[in-house]
């Protein structure tokens, strides 16, 4: 049975083409036609739950409200990793399955899998920039490339770890690359996974926690994003099914070692 991915080959000249391609802050970088999603039941936010941490968040919708809406927007030039919910695994890998909307044909996708990033890397600059201070042969052992298998319906599946905060498994984050049938690349928004105890729980060192004292200091934040996927707009409870969107960039350099390696 063919794999759903399968590792590839990472060079110096692929090194190379991301210390100067993985970036969204040039002229020359916008967003792509394409976008992802990332869907999860929800099976751990209940609306009648009592513990203080589900309280916690019920709170955020009134808090972003009081506060305004525009101070709870990341910089589009600059957007925040992700962080996708999983359900607890007792394996490493965790199988998901991602969503590819509005992409035209695919001739190749492929996942980044990063291995030096910290829970302190929160945005996609923090990526690049550590990039800049790594030498091609430490990255060449800190970057995984993978050829993922897809059928044209727009889905993919992924096998990804869970994040850690022990140096020795590392934190990872990835990155989906779309490759077109002339070489052009798009390339998805970082993204890792987080168990619920990260996202809320003990509340003042959750992600959301984080996120609100960005909000309280008048700095990019991703408290939106994050509620519009766990809430319902209607009525403030929780959604009984999280959607990520994941928006992807449209790289005009083209990249060969993708297909062939």
């Amino acid at each position: 049975m063919e794999k759903d991915m399968e590792e590839i080959l990472v060079d110096n000249y692929f090194i190379e083409w991301l210390r100067n391609n993985y970036m969204i802050s040039s002229s020359n970088q916008f967003l792509s036609q394409i976008t992802g999603t990332y869907e999860i039941m929800n099976t751990s936010l209940k609306n009648s739950s009592k513990y203080r941490h589900v309280q916690s968040i019920k709170n955020l919708p009134n808090i972003i409200n009081n506060w305004g809406d525009h101070h709870s927007e990341e910089d589009p030039r600059n957007p925040f990793i992700k962080r996708l919910l999983y359900t607890n695994s007792i394996d490493k890998e965790v199988k998901t399955t991602f969503s590819l909307n509005n992409y035209g044909v695919i001739h190749d996708i492929s996942l980044l899998e990063f291995s030096f990033c910290t829970e302190d890397d929160t945005c996609f600059s923090d990526i690049s920039e550590k990039m800049k201070e790594i030498n091609n042969e430490e990255l060449i052992k800190l970057i995984k490339l993978y050829s993922v298998k897809h059928d044209g319906n727009g889905k993919i599946k992924l096998n990804l770890k869970s994040s850690t905060t022990q140096k020795a498994e590392g934190y990872k984050v990835y990155s989906i690359i779309t490759l077109d049938k002339n070489n052009m690349v798009d390339f998805s928004v970082p993204f890792s996974l987080i168990n619920l105890k990260q996202m809320l729980k003990p509340f003042n060192n959750s992600l959301m926690n984080k996120h609100l004292k960005r909000l309280k200091q008048h700095k990019a934040n991703c408290l939106k994003y994050y509620m519009n996927v766990i809430f319902s707009p209607n009525d403030s409870k929780f959604n009984n099914k999280f959607i990520y969107p994941l928006n992807f960039y449209k790289k005009y350099y083209i990249l060969y070692i993708i297909i062939d390696n």
